[in-house]
């Protein structure tokens, strides 16, 4: 064998090393990023089992954050720090209510109405 022959296929054997070792860090990635997202998910589970057994345990608490979820600004501000205290909320407004039905336009107010009072 020549050189430059021994030359290419040293090139040869490296870059299939390198191809070996891409999909590798792929392959590594991926299961990194399926193991951090599975984290995420437990913590958020566990924040909210937390935030339901803090509610579970106090009546008053518990009717408390069911208006300030209807209307958030309107609570009381010792009300909206105490919310944002809880296990899961990190500083942010509580999410809004859920079940809230949705007219056919997609906004949860009924619009049938006229500002006066009147019916349409």
């Amino acid at each position: 064998m020549s050189l430059e022959a021994l030359g290419n296929l040293g090139e040869f054997v490296s870059s299939i090393a390198v191809l070996v070792s891409l999909v590798y860090l792929a392959i590594q990635i991926k299961k990194s990023t399926e193991t951090e997202r599975t984290s995420t998910y437990r913590s958020i589970v566990c924040d909210f089992g937390q935030v339901n057994q803090i509610l579970a345990s106090d009546p008053n608490l518990n009717l408390l954050y069911a208006r300030a979820l209807e209307d958030f600004d309107a609570a009381p501000r010792p009300v909206q720090r105490a919310l944002r205290a809880l296990p899961g909320q990190r500083g942010a407004r509580p999410p809004g209510p859920v079940l809230r039905r949705a007219g056919a336009s997609g906004h949860s107010r009924d619009r049938s109405r006229r500002v006066d009072g009147e019916d349409r």
